[in-house]
């Protein structure tokens, strides 16, 4: 068991129910510095204000965060109608004030009209960049520039609760979504203005909000807690397929060579042979390297994407 063998500088993952009023970023920091770990990252950054699933990245998982922040994301949302924030949450400055309407099933249309692809203009509060400087940093000098509109995807939205001004939602989104902008968008439909109240993260990227441990257990906790909670590399509870590929192939990822189909090892999944990014297990079970299929005459191979170099 990898419980019994955890090196003191592992490589995988951890599922973080984050806490309120920490960012990303600072709930990695707390991470590193409590088991002393050389590198943690984060994917999928869950502002301050939010809660939930947050999958920190230790050592050479931290290799795994750019594929793990293209996956789908869920969330709860609690929204206020009635006010505008220049932050478009209740951490920022009223803008603008309106009337809330008393028709319920309009609110209710409003909100479900955000159903499906559409086109979303970022916020200025947010870590983007313009012209090399983040957003954030501009908006808090009192300005505002034009962002461009970006495409995302609403794949579900239910109203859970109407109990005006408040609503709650439950949303399925793309990445690159800001459930921020969607509440100050549909205040802007609607014409009296709304914020983001609450926001609580429950699935991402192939993660339940069921597979987190509360970080203050965590770090209470220390070893003990972190050995029951860890993910390696391999770990079937992440949602990369992985494709088997034997002796040949660790010699041509080492040196970042395409892998051929004659070198992989014993019988492979469909989705493996499918998916676009899948990780190389060696016969004896490391995992190599993330791989990515080829594309046209090259679509029967796959490339080394990134290479694992841990212990």
């Amino acid at each position: 068991m990898f419980e019994d063998r955890m090196p003191s500088q592992p490589d995988g993952l951890i599922i973080i129910d984050k806490p309120q009023n920490l960012s990303s970023a600072e709930v990695g920091n707390l991470i590193k510095r409590r088991f002393r770990f050389k590198k943690v990252g984060h994917a999928g950054t869950l502002d301050p204000i939010g809660t939930g699933l947050l999958a920190v990245c230790v050592n050479e998982g931290a290799k795994l965060s750019k594929v793990l922040s293209e996956g789908d994301r869920a969330y709860h949302v609690q929204g206020r109608l009635g006010a505008a924030m220049d932050t478009q949450d209740r951490t920022g400055r009223i803008i603008s004030q309106g009337e809330v309407p008393g028709d319920e099933n309009a609110v209710r249309e409003a909100i479900l009209s955000f159903l499906g692809p559409q086109m979303q203009v970022p916020p200025m509060f947010s870590a983007k960049k313009h012209q090399g400087r983040e957003l954030y940093k501009i908006a808090r000098q009192g300005e505002t520039v034009e962002r461009e509109a970006v495409a995302v995807n609403v794949y579900d939205i239910s109203v859970t609760s109407l109990e005006l001004p408040v609503f709650n939602l439950h949303i399925k989104t793309s990445k690159g979504f800001y459930v921020r902008t969607l509440c100050h968008d549909i205040g802007v439909k609607l014409g009296c203005g709304a914020y983001l109240e609450e926001l609580r993260r429950t699935l991402h990227s192939g993660f339940f909000i069921e597979d987190a441990v509360a970080l203050d257990e965590l770090l209470d906790g220390g070893w003990d807690v972190l050995r029951r909670v860890f993910l390696p590399l391999d770990s079937d509870k992440i949602d990369i397929p992985k494709l088997f590929v034997g002796h040949e192939a660790e010699e041509e990822i080492h040196f970042g060579r395409r892998i051929k189909p004659f070198m992989l090892s014993g019988s492979q999944s469909p989705k493996a042979l499918e998916a676009r990014i899948v990780r190389a297990v060696s016969e004896s079970g490391r995992v190599l390297a993330l791989l990515e299929r080829g594309e046209g005459e090259n679509s029967g191979s796959w490339l080394v994407e990134r290479g694992f170099f841990g212990g």
